[in-house]
């Protein structure tokens, strides 16, 4: 719940005029009994320093914040009164503003909330149910002031206390719209996970068959258009050296001029948009195909390219997403869609997604155009390698080491290393029941929902909970997957694990004999979809080595039948720690463990897939 809501920025200037308050009141306290006379100081410094942090929340959501500069303009002009008047006056002009200050601040963030437009920003609707009741206390507070006796004993109470109710309420407020989002949120990740696990269904179909890459991109013009919750869509398909339109869904208004008569006739504009000629001066499109660079266009009335759609009654365009299909650095053509009338604009986290949508999209089509119509298993076989992380390298003073080895071409195993900034790097090991493609395109699913959480949340329990939420219920019982997340942070030295139903990780500390298990609890993904993981936090100090890995490497078999087991994989570390004296590279340490398992199997054929990978804490 805290992570939730201390998420919100908006939350964050309550939270200070909060602090604020409460300092003002501890001041009260303490010195206002030995000096009576610094209560109203006191008071109205408090109130004035809280209001301005009032209006300045709410012209997050206004067109200008004349209110605001009018207020903090008016707030200077009043305590240089009070100052001055103080130090070389009478002390009557001092006096008249600092009682009628709080008023004329009460009254600015009445007005100030009034002028919240919901059409202008798209948030600005969310506190429309909150303005009846802001509007009441902020005019009850200027009238009390107004009207109240100074002489009356209740008067010090409640000037202390009323000021704190439009802030408590708007904090309630807030929250609560924390709390919903995160939900809307959570239903909505899942919906997207279950509508990509639907495309990934229809790829396989696709590549399976006789149709061709337009058929492809219909089918994901459409998912793209469902799971971002736009109104219209377009799919362009690069063909050699040119470029045409391959699909069009709902009415798109593409980014060149529309002559009117276009836009009378119902069905014109899908046909307009479907003989347009692309080439390299097309306004966004043609950038896009050339530089392979995506676009985000919240609002189309501020771009200059589309502020003419924007302005139209019939187009009514609001926001615009462009997205490359590109794969080691080739365009195979782009995706975009649209908002239109009063839709809310595209935000940066759904740009996030629709980016790593399309990157699945890219390469489903680099490896359709690789291989041609070959069979399933060698099409999903190469999708795998091209998502899988590299084999080793170095992220955020992580470096790692990680190998893969079906049992049956295509691997139900899958393992990724995911930077976040320069020093927080995110690992995920997962391993999915059963064996080919079915599995396979599981793994995928896992991977795609692993690489959207990370736009919202740097918690590995968290992570795991939102790749549950979009697993359960979009693939059958028995199609469930373990996965352990470790988040790396190497700033502080420390880690973030969490676990699903997977084997515990293993931790070879500097100094140390032994090998130590690190495991939390938590259910395997897809049995519960209410399913909650907890994360545990350890040191990772220079020099420690943390190694992952999944059933093939402890179940691996010799041509007697034995198991490779727990006991000869610790050997296995620990004779490896001793060769190396020392040196604690992942990849050698890979490689010694990886030799003495292939030792151990002498070639007997493996009937499960084999991941493991080493991770290392840079010195």
């Amino acid at each position: 719940f805290s992570r939730v809501v201390t998420r919100r920025r908006d939350v964050r200037p309550f939270t200070f005029a909060a602090l604020v308050l409460v300092i003002r009141d501890i001041v009260a306290v303490s010195f206002g009994p030995q000096n009576p006379w610094v209560l109203p100081y006191i008071r109205v410094a408090g109130e004035t320093t809280a209001y301005i942090v009032f209006l300045f929340w709410t012209g997050r959501f206004r067109i200008s914040n004349r209110s605001y500069i009018v207020a903090l303009a008016g707030s200077v002009v009043a305590w240089g009164v009070i100052i001055g008047d103080g130090l070389w006056g009478t002390g009557i002009a001092g006096r008249v503003a600092l009682y009628f200050l709080p008023p004329i601040l009460f009254v600015a963030s009445l007005v100030a909330i009034l002028r919240v437009d919901r059409f202008v920003f798209s948030r600005g609707y969310q506190i429309e149910d909150l303005k009846p009741w802001m509007q009441v206390m902020l005019a009850a507070q200027a009238l009390l002031y107004l009207v109240m006796p100074l002489s009356s004993g209740i008067f010090e109470p409640v000037v202390a206390i009323l000021p704190m109710a439009p802030l408590i309420a708007t904090s309630l407020f807030l929250i609560d719209v924390a709390m919903k989002e995160e939900r809307v949120r959570i239903r909505t990740l899942q919906d997207n996970a279950r509508t990509i696990f639907q495309f990934l269904a229809d790829v396989g179909h696709s590549l399976g068959s006789d149709r061709d890459p337009e058929t492809i991109l219909n089918s994901a013009i459409k998912t793209m258009a469902s799971a971002t919750e736009a109104d219209a869509a377009v799919a362009i398909l690069v063909d050699g050296a040119h470029a045409h339109v391959s699909s069009v869904v709902g009415p798109y208004p593409p980014p060149v001029p529309v002559p009117e008569i276009i836009k009378s006739k119902q069905g014109a504009l899908r046909q307009f948009v479907m003989s347009l000629h692309i080439e390299t001066d097309t306004p966004l499109w043609g950038k896009a195909l050339q530089t392979g660079t995506a676009v985000h266009i919240p609002e189309a009335g501020d771009d200059p390219i589309l502020a003419k759609h924007a302005g139209d009654r019939v187009l009514r365009l609001r926001s615009m997403l462009v997205l490359p299909l590109k794969v080691r650095g080739n365009v195979l053509g782009l995706l975009s869609v649209v908002r239109r009338g009063d839709s809310r604009p595209f935000s940066s986290a759904e740009f996030d997604h629709a980016r790593t949508m399309t990157n699945f999209v890219a390469v489903t089509l680099d490896n359709y155009y690789s291989y041609r119509i070959q069979r399933d298993v060698e099409i999903a076989g190469d999708i795998q390698k091209r998502l899988q992380a590299p084999p080793a390298g170095e992220v955020g003073g992580i470096e790692f080491a990680g190998v893969s080895r079906p049992a049956l071409g295509v691997s139900g195993d899958y393992y990724d290393v995911i930077p976040i900034d320069d020093h927080r790097t995110v690992v995920v090991i997962c391993d999915v029941s059963g064996k080919g493609v079915p599995a396979a395109l599981v793994m995928v699913m896992v991977r795609t929902i692993a690489h959207l959480a990370l736009s919202r949340t740097d918690d590995a329990g968290e992570i795991l909970e939102m790749i549950n939420h979009g697993v359960s219920g979009a693939v059958e019982l028995d199609r469930f997957a373990t996965a352990s997340v470790v988040v790396f942070d190497s700033a502080e030295r420390r880690m973030s694990y969490a676990n699903a139903g997977h084997h515990p990780a293993l931790l070879l500390k500097e100094g140390a004999d032994g090998v130590d298990s690190i495991d939390a609890e938590g259910l395997p993904i897809g049995i519960e979809e209410t399913g909650q993981y907890r994360s545990r936090s350890a040191a990772f100090p220079a020099g420690s080595t943390l190694v992952l890995f999944t059933d093939g490497v402890i179940e691996a078999c010799n041509p007697e039948g034995d198991e490779f087991g727990d006991a000869r994989l610790y050997s296995a570390l620990r004779s490896t720690k001793l060769a190396l004296n020392g040196d604690r590279s992942s990849d050698r340490v890979l490689q010694g463990v990886m030799s003495r398992l292939d030792a151990f199997v002498s070639g007997a054929p493996q009937h499960d897939d084999t991941t493991l990978i080493v991770c290392s804490s840079t010195r």
